[in-house]
């Protein structure tokens, strides 16, 4: 099991000085050949070292609960904020999401296509059956998603 490990003054005997742990950490991965695997973040307080397959796993999960609709929408700043480690700008994660199947961009989100078309089942049912739809999501935008045939969606929290 991967887990990610930080190394601060307190935490490490002698209380060597943040800049020594990163010059040790640094040179003792690249000589057994693992700084590759690796992301490690530093701060003037303390080092953050994290293997990135962990890193990779936890986008990956939140990749696969948006593809199979049980994340109905995602924030491609808070994602990018998410994985610093893996993306140097908002566009590189923006591409990345962007390039992934079930997924359909409305700036700055990415919807899960999955998770529309339930919606959109949903309430072309109710329609059907009640003459109308009453169109209660359980979801929190902070702005309505206009949708290039025109349609405008308004979500809400139920």
């Amino acid at each position: 099991m991967f887990r990610s490990v930080q190394f601060s003054a307190e935490t490490l005997p002698g209380s060597p000085p943040t800049w020594l742990t990163l010059r040790l950490l640094t040179s003792t991965l690249e000589s057994q050949d693992l700084a590759d695997k690796f992301h490690i973040q530093e701060t003037s307080e303390s080092i953050q070292c994290a293997p990135k397959q962990l890193t990779e796993q936890r986008r990956d999960a939140v990749v696969s609960e948006l593809q199979a609709g049980s994340l109905p929408y995602l924030d491609v700043r808070a994602f990018f904020k998410d994985f610093p480690e893996l993306f140097s700008t908002l566009e590189q994660a923006q591409n990345y999401l962007l390039h992934l199947t079930q997924i359909e961009a409305v700036e700055p989100f990415v919807l899960s296509e999955v998770w529309m078309s339930k919606c959109v089942e949903t309430c072309t049912t109710q329609l059907r059956h009640d003459g109308l739809v009453d169109l209660a999501v359980s979801v929190r935008f902070s702005q309505t998603i206009e949708f290039a045939s025109g349609l405008t969606l308004w979500l809400y929290s139920a």
